[in-house]
C-alpha cells in the first residue's frame, strides 16, 4: 500500500494537469477563431485594436 499510493496520487495529478492544459489550449484556439470570425464578419474598417478587444473579451 505504501508503494502504490504515491504512484496513484502522481497519476491522478498528471491527469488533472493534462485536463487543465487541454482546457487552456481550447480557450486559445477558440479565441483565435473568434478573432478570425470578427475580422471576416466586420464590414468597413477592421483594425488590430478591435480584433484584440474581441479576443480579450472572449478569453476573460
Amino acid at each position: 500500500m505504501a508503494i502504490v499510493l504515491p504512484v496513484l496520487v502522481m497519476i491522478l495529478f498528471a491527469i488533472i494537469e493534462f485536463g487543465i492544459a487541454f482546457q487552456r489550449w481550447q480557450i486559445v484556439t477558440n479565441a483565435a477563431r473568434e478573432g478570425a470570425r470578427a475580422a471576416v464578419v466586420r464590414t468597413g474598417t477592421c483594425d488590430a485594436a478591435y480584433l484584440e478587444s474581441v479576443v480579450d473579451q472572449y478569453v476573460t
